[in-house]
């Protein structure tokens, strides 16, 4: 069994929140450099779209990683947050996968799905 954590606090989310947002610009700009190195000019449209497609793929493969092995981000970690399933263990990469998804819609609308 996993350790139980308590409820995490609004506060508690959002400084996580914005703690994760630093971390993710950190790796996103890493992958960016990457992609610049491989894929030199990258104003036309075809590699703009590859390099908006890389970085979602990128994203995505840091939370899945994160969620389906215990359930946190580096971020989650400091403020002791953990996401987990309804039966109590990490998210498996579908859930992963489902819970991204829905947080890039959620954010694509103006922020709605934070709230």
């Amino acid at each position: 069994m996993p350790d139980t954590f308590p409820a995490a606090s609004l506060r508690r989310r959002l400084a996580s929140l914005f703690y994760e947002a630093l971390l993710l610009a950190a790796v996103l700009w890493a992958a960016g450099a990457l992609f610049t190195l491989i894929v030199p000019d990258a104003t036309p449209f075809l590699p703009q779209a590859l390099l908006r497609a890389f970085l979602l793929a990128v994203a995505f493969a840091y939370f899945a990683w994160c969620w389906t092995r215990g359930g946190q981000t580096l971020a989650m970690k400091i403020w002791r947050i953990r996401v987990l399933s309804a039966s109590g263990l990490p998210l498996t990469l579908r859930q992963a996968l489902l819970r991204f998804v829905l947080a890039v819609l959620g954010i694509g609308l103006a922020g709605c799905g934070l709230l």
